[in-house]
């Protein structure tokens, strides 16, 4: 009786690794990312219409899911939609003077900062995620620096979905581990991880260390000892290192001065917020809602996506390059 019910708990293991994407190697469960077809369209916010991008997003879809840290005016055009479709939205609740009283968007606690941005968009045929560094507010759309990215995907849908379900559930700071880590979309492949419950500073880290020509940065505020250290220890092999900090966040601990004094080629942006958090690693992008700090990956609930396409790097790259002009 105890061999039989070893079998049949042995069959059920094996199913559930199938389903989820898992195979077993000897005494190795190894993933096997699923593959996909979409479309991926790159936005930098201010000089492209970025709440065009959001505004019609909203106005097109029949489902909409959002957990998103700061907003303003953009929550009437999420009113106007909910009268006809169902809209939820999760904020952080250090913005509740502003969006109190709306039944469709709940607030977390006072734990840690819900910093996401991110949507998920139903629209018939296909599901859409918007993500980045974009907060959609006035500011945002019109002012500072920023990334806002649009896939088609099904498969990074269900992981967002999955995230947004946590937290309009009233889980914050931790949760599952994201369910499909990574994706063969089209002929590359994507990374998808959210903090702190994925460790994504360890995502970051493990990129850079492999660095092989190259490391750019240009991020919001970026405190994270461990991530500094390693990208200096790079500069000391045969790598370009760039980098680009927001010249507000300068503070105590940033990684600015150590840099500085390592010789490393960075810049303090001279404008608005530089609200980027990205990094590219030779012809990978790392970018979302993650900047590199301790509570960044222990505390709030964050984001990120990994895409280690060219194309796509070197629209970060561009909007790199168009920024540094404007560093000193």
């Amino acid at each position: 009786m105890k061999h039989k019910i070893l079998i049949l708990f042995l069959l059920i293991l094996i199913a559930i690794f199938t389903f989820f994407g898992f195979r077993s190697i000897g005494s190795v469960v190894e993933y096997i990312p699923p593959s996909e077809q979409g479309s991926i369209d790159v936005y930098f916010c201010p000089r492209d219409d970025c709440e065009g991008v959001y505004t019609n997003l909203i106005k097109n879809s029949n489902n909409i899911n959002c957990a998103i840290y700061d907003m303003d005016s953009i929550v009437e055009e999420f009113k106007k939609r909910n009268n006809d479709i169902e809209v939820k939205i999760v904020a952080d609740n250090t913005n509740k003077l502003v969006i109190r009283d709306h039944d469709f968007i709940k607030f977390d606690n006072n734990n840690q900062l819900m910093h996401n941005k991110f949507c998920v968009f139903n629209q018939n045929d296909k599901n859409v995620i918007l993500t980045g560094s974009l907060n959609p507010t006035d500011n945002g759309f019109n002012k500072n620096n920023n990334n806002l990215v649009v896939i088609s995907s099904n498969y990074l849908s269900e992981n967002y979905n999955q995230e947004f379900n946590e937290l309009w559930s009233g889980i914050y700071g931790r949760g599952e581990r994201v369910k499909y880590p990574k994706l063969k979309f089209n002929d590359f492949l994507i990374e998808n991880y959210f903090c702190p419950e994925d460790n994504c500073e360890q995502r970051v880290f493990n990129l850079i260390k492999n660095a092989e020509s190259r490391i750019y940065f240009m991020t919001f505020s970026f405190t994270s000892n461990p991530l500094g250290d390693l990208i200096i220890e790079k500069s000391k092999e045969d790598i370009e290192i760039k980098g680009l900090f927001d010249k507000f966040q300068n503070r105590k601990y940033s990684q600015y001065d150590k840099m500085k004094n390592n010789n490393l080629n960075i810049k303090l942006y001279n404008g608005e917020l530089l609200h980027h958090k990205v990094f590219i690693v030779d012809d990978t992008v790392i970018f979302g809602s993650y900047n590199p700090t301790k509570s960044g990956n222990e505390r709030n609930d964050e984001n990120i996506l990994i895409i280690h396409n060219s194309e796509i790097t070197n629209k970060f790259i561009e909007e790199f390059n168009l920024l540094s002009k404007n560093g000193k």
